[in-house]
Order: structure tokens, then sequence, then C-alpha cells
């Protein structure tokens, strides 16, 4: 049986592998140039895909349209959805799965943009959109990043010429107003059921330090010091970056039995470092149905600012434990002592009250 190749040069289609089902799973590529392997010397042939369809025939067809004009690029129809498509084939080789979870959430924020053809997509599009979300100045961050990175690849690929997504405005972030700190008497069930319901210990250790979730995660095990009750990390800020976290002593078992895990990081699971998908996914949500809550991880942080405030403890040394920048607050308190937060931060260790029956 006599079968015929492609021509040298001509490209070729094939069917992407693995068990997700995609909804166009033949792709078509085509020569790139050739590049040199600094290491071997050799050089390797680059391939470009022109797109990515729903069975092999529609494939062959636009493979045959673009070597017949070739300028086109086989392009002109893509969407935001095939652009990410085709962005996530080649970026998510080489990331964590906690890393692809942020992306594809970010995807799922831009569904305005979904069936808009890349080249059409403009500012005012991507501001309607991100206007349009309800979501926090961290959250809104992430998705301009996404955006951005998105259009560079089509800018690389020749598919638009600007890259739109610089000239992206953040909304204001969601009002504080709009978060919820937890009550006296769900604090006090998160004590009361710490040895039964995962995830409830994390958001102790939350509230009564004030960290971001994303703070608590990324704490290393090395950076914990049980004899002196301080840990060192947070993020963003120049005022929260690697400040002293106090420990009170009231949370100061429940940080010792997460370091016996022996991870290192203070957070763990199966013994490896928490993603924040995991914690959301896998312990945050069960606890709050299991308790019948309704708070967002961020609120154990809103939480513990209110008490501290409640409990006592002066409002700028409040925004040092917790990595608030405000005004020459750092400068003022720039000779204070760590052990000197621990002192302040173990005026929570009567919170909440214990209640007469």
């Amino acid at each position: 049986m006599i079968t015929s190749r492609n021509p040298n040069g001509y490209g070729s289609v094939h069917k992407i592998g693995g068990n997700k089902k995609r909804r166009n799973p033949w792709r078509a590529v085509v020569p790139d140039g050739w590049k040199i392997d600094d290491a071997t010397g050799e050089a390797k042939l680059q391939r470009r895909t022109i797109g990515y369809y729903p069975d092999k025939k529609t494939a062959m067809i636009a493979l045959a349209e673009y070597n017949q004009n070739p300028a086109a690029l086989g392009t002109a129809n893509l969407t935001f959805k095939d652009i990410f498509e085709l962005w996530k084939a080649d970026h998510y080789k080489n990331i964590s799965a906690s890393s692809a979870a942020g992306w594809d959430n970010a995807f799922k924020n831009s569904v305005p943009l979904h069936n808009i053809k890349m080249k059409d997509i403009r500012t005012k599009d991507l501001n309607d959109c991100m206007n349009g979300l309800t979501v926090g100045g961290g959250r809104q961050r992430i998705i301009k990043s996404f955006w951005l990175q998105l259009f560079k690849y089509a800018i690389e690929h020749d598919i638009v010429q600007k890259n739109y997504a610089q000239f992206v405005v953040e909304k204001d972030k969601v009002p504080e107003t709009t978060r919820k700190p937890f009550t006296d008497e769900e604090v006090a069930l998160l004590w009361e059921k710490v040895d039964a319901v995962p995830g409830a210990d994390a958001a102790l250790i939350m509230i009564y330090t004030g960290m971001r979730p994303s703070e608590l995660l990324q704490i290393k095990a090395a950076d914990v010091d049980l004899d002196t009750r301080l840990m060192v990390g947070g993020i963003k800020t120049k005022a929260g970056k690697n400040r002293y976290i106090p420990i009170c002593g009231k949370i100061l078992p429940l940080v010792r039995r997460r370091l016996a895990d022996g991870c290192e990081t203070l957070m763990s699971y199966d013994g490896k470092p928490m993603s924040y998908a995991r914690f959301k996914y896998n312990a945050w949500n069960k606890m709050v149905a299991t308790l019948s809550f309704k708070h967002s991880p961020h609120e154990c942080r809103h939480t513990g600012v209110t008490i501290m405030r409640r409990m006592g403890i002066d409002k700028d040394m409040v925004k040092l434990i917790v990595g608030h920048s405000s005004g020459d607050v750092t400068d003022r308190y720039t000779h204070t002592k760590p052990e000197q937060l621990v002192t302040e931060i173990d005026k929570l260790d009567g919170y909440p009250e214990r209640k007469e029956k």
C-alpha cells in the first residue's frame, strides 16, 4: 500500500495525547527555523502551532490554507480562548499544579473575552472585564498579569501588534467593609473543633497572627523559633516582607504540632509544602462546610486585626505585627524589639473569653 507524506517544510498535524477530553484535540504545526543547542552544538528544528481543530480533516485543511498563504498565519480568527489554549500547551509544561490552577482561575474570570478575536481586543474590552469583577486587588493583579502574558504570546507569534493589557487599570480594591470578621462564637467553635476538623488550626493561626493565607503557606519551618515564639515571613509590601511575626501562647501548641510533621514549611500536606489550591479546596472549603461558616481565608486576617485592637494592642504595633505600611510607623518603631511584639500579642491569650453557662 502506497502512502503519501507531506513535502519537506510543509508542516504536519497530530493528535494531542493525554486523558483530558479536548474540544479541539488535533494540532497543526509548521516549521519555524532551526535552533542550535548550546550544549551539543546540534541544530534542532523549531515548530510553530497554527491552530487546534476538532478532527484531522479540519486540521489538514487549515495546514493547506496556511501553505497557500503563509503570511496570513492562519491566525486571523483566533479568539482569546484559542490563544489561551495555545499558550497553555507550551506554558503549563514547566509550572506547578498550583500555578496552573491560578492561571485557570484567571481564565475563568475572563469570560467576557473568551469568544472575541484576539486581534480585535482593545484596552476598553479588558477594562470592562476588570470592572465587572468582584475580586480584590491581589486577584486583579494576577488577572492583569495573565492578560499581559497572553498578549505577549500573541505578539511573539505575529497575531497582534500591541499589548493592550499594559494599559489596563486595576479598579479599586473590594472595600474592607465587604469583609466579614469571624464572630466570637465562631472563633470559640474553631477552638472546640480544632482537633477534629482539619483546617481549623490554620484558621486560628491566621486569626491570632493576622497573617495572609499566602504568608502562612510560605512560612518555612526553619524560620519558626518556638523558644522565642517568633516567626520570620511575610510578603507584598516593604513593611510586610521578612517581618517578625509573634506567636501568642494560645496558638503555640498548634504551631508546634504543625512543625512535628517534619516538612520544610510550616503548613504541609502528605509531608510536602501545601499549595494554595490544596489549602483552599482540600482544607478550607471542607472546614467551612463542616462548621457551616461563610468566610473566605482572608477574613482571618481581618478578624485578627479587629481583635488585636479590641484586646488593647496599640494600633501602630498592630501594623508592625501584620505588616501594614502606613506613613512613618516603621520609622518610629524601628527600635522595637521582637520580644516586645510577643508581649503585645500575648494580650490575645484571653480571647475569646469563656462565657458562663
